[in-house]
């Protein structure tokens, strides 16, 4: 029958060839099963389908830091996302599962298998706003990206909850793949009938536009897990803290070695510092971690030569060997723009800080992420570090007219 299709449309003889060679394997591949292919599975009730819902999907949507923060602080909240706004999409080699310019209502995660997404970019944009068409992929400038390639765990497309979003490139499936998809309307139902994690997801939404509106660089379907911790970090005190309490709780349960090292009064320290901004505290697989967001200014000369802290002086007056680049913690409500011209006016003060002597423009910054060890409170600490990149053209003058400008030549 497929053959006397092909002929009766008069197809093209390599076109016919190649569909027929992709519909005789593809009838050959035996799919994975589903959960409504499994007849049985029907019989549960609605509670044990619930549980094997959420057996099955929570590991994988605790990929996306705030899911696995609701995971942690309101499990009911979680098994009903689970149990009402997911399900499994199985895709065979070469098939798109969505194309650039497309319209999307929904979050994917990868549970197995390869996909590789690709998007087309301005050659010369750095930046592109939330709202912008689709470019013409016929107009000179427009180049492809590397194709990025996304295998098990890995998310993308969660924009979709939080703002109407177009797709800005396309995925394709390279080998058999299974995805767990959450629809958009079917999630805001759930977390609706869960006020605690309403309101923190009604936050979440707002910072996490706030935060895609003002990026700068191109944006994509694809998500960093520092950005989203970064969304976290803005979050309001209240709902920081709600995040906060599951970790805070077991800190406070455990007798050894927290409390027999750390006063008690660290405890009540790390909450103030969760409720001011300084930091976050996430719960991992029973690990507690602290994470705090650094700003660091990469200020070369035009010689490639670079400034760098040599040390720094303690608490106790005494002078500590540290070499570093310029920099400080950054606070929750601070971008990184301000962040970094508050070390110009603190650390950097001798270059000058009026507006008519320094003028700043930065490169795209440069993030990364390090995991260190707290001595203050003895737990891990990750920390979120954006390095900004900047060159003094002036290297004659005196400190207090140099002017900062981009450095053209560096790249992460």
């Amino acid at each position: 029958q497929l053959h006397q299709f092909l002929r009766q449309y008069k197809t093209h003889h390599k076109l016919h060839m190649s569909i027929v060679q992709q519909a005789k394997w593809r009838h050959a591949v035996v799919p994975r099963l589903r959960e409504q292919d499994v007849q049985l599975l029907q019989l549960l009730s609605p509670t044990a389908r619930a549980h094997l819902q959420y057996s099955n999907y929570a590991p994988l949507l605790c990929k996306h830091p705030l899911f696995n923060a609701i995971n942690v602080m309101d499990k009911p909240a979680m098994k009903a996302i689970c149990a009402q706004a997911v399900e499994c999409v199985e895709l065979l080699p070469n098939e798109i599962l969505f194309v650039e310019g497309e319209c999307t209502d929904a979050w994917y995660v990868v549970a197995h298998g390869r996909l590789e997404y690709f998007q087309m970019t301005d050659a010369d944009a750095h930046s592109e706003d939330l709202f912008s068409e689709v470019s013409d992929a016929s107009d000179a400038s427009v180049v492809q990206l590397p194709p990025v390639h996304i295998g098990e765990g890995d998310f993308f497309c969660d924009a979709a909850l939080w703002t109407h979003w177009s797709h800005r490139g396309t995925m394709e499936a390279v080998s058999m793949c299974g995805v767990i998809k959450v629809d958009v309307h079917k999630f805001v139902a759930a977390v609706a009938k869960y006020p605690k994690t309403a309101a923190v997801v009604a936050d979440y939404c707002s910072k996490y536009f706030e935060h895609i509106s003002q990026a700068h660089h191109v944006l994509s379907d694809l998500g960093g897990e520092m950005d989203h911790i970064e969304v976290l970090m803005s979050l309001p005190a209240q709902s920081r803290l709600k995040l906060a309490q599951p970790a805070l709780g077991l800190l406070q349960r455990q007798t050894a070695p927290w409390h027999l090292l750390h006063k008690p009064q660290s405890l009540k320290t790390l909450e103030q510092e969760v409720a001011s901004g300084k930091c976050t505290l996430q719960l991992r697989d029973g690990q507690v971690f602290r994470i705090a967001m650094v700003i660091a200014v990469r200020l070369a000369r035009e010689d490639g030569r670079l400034w760098v802290r040599m040390a720094c002086r303690r608490q106790d007056g005494t002078i500590e060997p540290a070499v570093a680049l310029p920099g400080c913690k950054r606070s929750h409500e601070e971008t990184p723009q301000q962040a970094c011209e508050r070390v110009f006016q603190d650390e950097l003060a001798f270059f000058g800080t009026s507006p008519q002597l320094v003028e700043l423009h930065l490169c795209p910054p440069r993030k990364s992420t390090f995991v260190g060890h707290s001595a203050r409170f003895g737990i891990p600490t990750m920390y979120l570090r954006t390095i900004c990149n900047a060159i003094l053209q002036d290297t004659n003058a005196d400190p207090g007219f140099g002017t900062i400008v981009p450095d053209p030549t560096w790249s992460p």
